[in-house]
């Protein structure tokens, strides 16, 4: 009767232990994530919030941590949807700087060097590659947001940016009649990673 007891007990903790040891997989979900950046004008500053709409992310099914995700994924980002919420503005953006860059139509990168809070991204834009250092921070239900500063001027663009400059200056003028367009633009992205545990 012991004897029976004790296989008893003994496979009922091995099942429980079964049960309760799930194996969890992280996979990207593409209506999660969110790009926004900003871009100034105005000597004083003012920020110009917009996005992209169309953003292509190459990654595999699913990952058993979001390190291995991040490691993994390459994303491509089409120049043509950007949105700003004002329709001709955003046709002047594309049409008089974006597409007068090499391969303007879009620009793509992918991430390395991936600790708890940092990383580096490997950005391709105007047939240019640059690493940038990031930092992110992410929680335990998947979320992962990013921040970081670029300047258009690092990636040969100055020709084309002098340009839109010129061209648009009656948008551009500040307080004092100077007309300024800021090289510096803040990217801020924000993804929410499903979690299955089986």
């Amino acid at each position: 009767m012991r004897l029976f007891l004790a296989i008893f007990c003994f496979l009922l903790l091995s099942t429980w232990a079964c049960v309760s040891a799930k194996d969890c997989w992280y996979y990207y979900n593409p209506s999660k994530t969110k790009l926004e950046w900003r871009a100034f004008r105005f000597l004083e500053k003012q920020a110009i919030r917009g996005t992209f709409y169309t953003i292509k992310v190459d990654a595999r099914k699913q990952y058993s941590t979001s390190y291995d995700l991040l490691a993994d994924l390459k994303f491509k980002v089409y120049t043509q949807s950007i949105f700003t919420a004002d329709k001709q503005r955003d046709e002047r953006i594309y049409k008089h700087f974006f597409a007068k860059l090499r391969s303007g139509k879009w620009f793509k990168g992918s991430f390395s060097n991936i600790s708890d809070n940092t990383a580096t991204l490997s950005l391709n834009f105007n047939q240019q590659s640059q690493k940038i250092p990031i930092t992110y921070q992410k929680d335990g239900q998947g979320n992962i947001k990013f921040a970081f500063t670029i300047d258009l001027l690092d990636w040969g663009t100055t020709k084309v940016f002098k340009q839109f400059r010129t061209l648009y200056y009656q948008y551009l003028l500040s307080k004092n009649g100077t007309p300024f367009l800021w090289s510096q633009v803040e990217v801020y992205a924000h993804t929410k990673l499903d979690k299955r545990c089986y």
